[in-house]
């Protein structure tokens, strides 16, 4: 008879339970690990589909994404690092698909444990890869393109002034005019609404890449505007004293600069773009050029849409001087004739009445 406790006279019952169960555990590894050789190369196939998938998915994230770029947005940290962490995971699949097939240097058994492994990967990219919500974000509001804000005066009423920034705005934004020339008398505000502009863009950062502002000599000279242009690009033309050779030079820097607006302020004549080396705007460049001249004729010559700027009306002229210095001053009975006559005087000039009313 057996004693109790013991199996044939050689292991104790309590030994017995805890054997079992650590055979189960080994028969399970052995089982799962022999299900790696056996499905190898079909895992291999699912990680392929599961693959190109994921793959399809960046490509349309990518190309919204690039559609939304081009209008000034800009990508949500999010997205970027979705991207980034889908291209390290392409690294580490296309290693696994090319040692799948040289077949001696992986044993079947690895292949099919790290197949299984990439597609629980690839699956929760793709489910991470949904954004549903929004790819872009708008930039932050700041000045930018390296440029400082112009110093200028403040429009203040609802005046021909402020029609004709809203009109060059309109046209700056549309895609009707790749060129556009403001013009009117000396002292009407062409200036002073082109620097307004000027400061708007460079705080729009959405709206164009560059913003670039030239004050054009009253004796044109070709070297000279190259070197107006080249100076607020950067760019050393000082070397180099062929026309043609710094006009290449200027073409390729403006060029680099993608979508920009090259103001040229105070145009005494027209000019050949090409001589001087300004890319002519296309909607296809997305470059724009904007110039302000005293003569309808400059306008004309360079093929620009002309916006006259007009005087203003007097009543216009009245209430801008009101504005600028206080419409009490018209309590004063006595005061209010000699308003008149200096607004008269200002012969309906905005600048003029706004440098009168200030001083």
């Amino acid at each position: 008879m057996l004693p109790r406790g013991e199996i044939n006279g050689d292991l104790p019952m309590e030994m017995v339970s805890p054997i079992l169960e650590l055979g189960k555990v080994i028969w399970a590894l052995i089982r799962k690990y022999y299900n790696y050789h056996r499905r190898a190369y079909k895992e291999m196939e699912i990680l392929k589909e599961k693959w190109e998938a994921l793959e399809c998915r960046k490509r349309d994230i990518e190309s919204k994404m690039k559609a939304q770029l081009e209008r000034g947005k800009s990508p949500r940290e999010e997205v970027k690092n979705w991207l980034q962490r889908v291209e390290k995971k392409n690294f580490e699949i296309e290693n696994i698909k090319q040692e799948a097939d040289k077949r001696l240097c992986f044993s079947r058994m690895k292949l099919g444990k790290l197949a299984c492994e990439k597609i629980q990967k690839v699956e929760e990219l793709y489910q991470e890869g949904d954004f549903s919500d929004s790819l872009v974000v708008d930039p932050p509001v700041t000045v930018s393109h390296g440029e400082k804000l112009l110093t200028t005066t403040l429009l203040v009423g609802k005046t021909s002034a402020i029609r004709t920034k809203e009109k060059v705005w309109e046209h700056l934004l549309g895609e009707d005019f790749r060129k556009i020339g403001v013009y009117g008398i000396g002292g009407i505000g062409k200036t002073m609404i082109m620097k307004q502009i000027n400061n708007d863009l460079l705080k729009e950062t959405n709206k164009f890449d560059n913003v670039i502002w030239v004050t054009v000599s009253k004796a044109f000279n070709v070297i000279k505007l190259q070197e107006d242009i080249a100076l607020k690009l950067t760019l050393n033309l000082s070397e180099f004293k062929d026309e043609t050779t710094r006009a290449s030079m200027l073409n390729n820097a403006l060029e680099d600069k993608k979508r920009y607006v090259l103001i040229l302020d105070y145009m005494w004549e027209a000019f050949c773009l090409e001589d001087i080396g300004i890319p002519e705007p296309t909607p296809s460049n997305g470059y724009k050029l904007v110039s302000t001249t005293g003569n309808f004729d400059v306008c004309r010559r360079m093929d620009c849409k002309d916006i006259k700027m007009k005087l203003l009306s007097e009543d216009e002229s009245r209430n801008l001087f009101l504005d600028t210095v206080g419409h009490d001053v018209l309590n004063d009975q006595d005061i209010k004739p000699i308003v008149e006559e200096v607004v008269k005087e200002c012969a309906c000039l905005p600048l003029t009445i706004i440098t009168i009313a200030g001083s």
